[in-house]
């Protein structure tokens, strides 16, 4: 996994009330034009200054947002909002679609899986890594928060 320099930049944040609670959303970005940032979704409750229970969750457009039964990404999102504001934590919304490949491709992988890739042969095939995401993106979002243990 290369992680590659990003240098985001906090661009807005909002409160924003969620059927699990209340969160403070901070979207993180190279540009104030970008208009796909990261997002920060930080629990009303949360202190930053403790230890944090924190769920890196990469973008699922099919599963997140639609309940594709192709994955439990929605699911997991779900049951993470649940606990982060249980437990006075945060969600990093890592936008990184399919692995890094984008939501096109994703759906070329789709199609080469229901001929009987799995996941990572057909992210292969497609001439991407097996998992092209970047987990700086993360290190960068929790250093401008001032966390330093999650």
């Amino acid at each position: 996994m290369e992680m590659k320099e990003k240098n985001l930049v906090r661009q807005a944040e909002a409160l924003i009330p969620t059927p699990w609670g209340n969160f403070r959303m901070v979207a993180y970005a190279d540009s104030p034009e970008d208009w796909m940032p990261h997002l920060a979704l930080i629990s009303e409750h949360c202190n930053l200054n403790e230890p944090v229970l924190t769920r890196l969750h990469s973008e699922c457009l099919t599963g997140d947002l639609f309940g594709s039964k192709r994955c439990d990404c929605g699911e997991q999102l779900a049951y993470a909002l649940h606990k982060v504001a249980q437990e006075a934590g945060m969600v990093l919304y890592l936008r990184q679609e399919g692995r890094g490949i984008g939501l096109i491709n994703k759906l070329k992988a789709y199609n080469l899986q229901d001929m009987g890739f799995n996941t990572i042969d057909a992210n292969i095939h497609l001439g991407f890594e097996a998992d092209g995401r970047d987990y700086g993106i993360a290190i960068e979002m929790l250093e401008d928060l001032g966390v330093s243990e999650i």
